[in-house]
């Protein structure tokens, strides 16, 4: 109802004002510009002049776009159609002659080495290890039987239990003792060895990681 209001009152006030406000069908030819009649080119301009051109514009360069430094630009920008062209006496770029990938120019350029760090990393990937005896342990028995056909079929503490219970062997200690002997010297031995193995693993920032597990605590 205000909108319609709203409208109506303004249309009354335009039309006052352009009453105000007459204008000659002259003064409208003058902007009008048929398609049919060619505007009139005098014969001075219609000769052929050399256009003056600065060094600068001799040699057209194409200059590679600039790198997206959004998510959104970097989802929405249309992908190029082709390469742009290299002037011959140009400098190639130093991102260019370390064989720059196509994703390079989509991202911020300190994000490039870091990418392709990553990139390496990934690719030099071990083989995952076979899971623990804790982690075999705390699963169910429907899913620990699933996955004994692919790693160990018993758990330590479980070896040792049959182990002694078939050969009738009585340890001096409890078995309880025996297991938690068992289970601290494999814990330390495994854990060495991964730290060994683990490349971003550094001593200076975890110095008493090899005093806490050096094998016999």
């Amino acid at each position: 109802m205000l909108v319609s209001w709203v409208t109506s009152v303004l249309s009354l006030r335009l039309q006052v004002l352009l009453g105000q406000m007459p204008v000659t069908e002259a003064e409208v030819q003058r902007h009008v510009r048929r398609i049919r009649d060619p505007p009139a080119v005098p014969e001075a301009a219609s000769q052929e002049q050399p256009m003056e051109t600065s060094p600068a514009d001799a040699q057209p360069c194409a200059s590679s776009p600039a790198p997206a430094t959004t998510v959104e630009e970097v989802l929405f920008l249309p992908p190029q159609s082709s390469a742009p062209a290299l002037c011959p006496d140009s400098e190639v770029a130093p991102s260019e002659e370390a064989g720059s990938e196509p994703w390079a120019a989509a991202v911020p350029p300190e994000w490039v080495p870091v990418i392709r760090q990553d990139i390496q990393s990934q690719r030099k990937m071990k083989q995952q290890p076979p899971l623990s005896d804790a982690y075999l342990s705390g699963m169910p028995a429907k899913r620990r039987k699933t996955m004994q056909g692919e790693g160990p079929h018993l758990s330590l503490s479980e070896a040792v239990n049959r182990a002694m219970r078939y050969t009738g062997a009585k340890p001096e200690t409890s078995a309880e003792s025996l297991r938690r002997e068992l289970d601290s010297s494999e814990l330390c031995q495994d854990i060495q060895k991964i730290l060994q193995d683990n490349e971003s693993y550094s001593p200076q920032r975890f110095p008493n990681t090899p005093r806490a597990f050096q094998g016999d605590p």
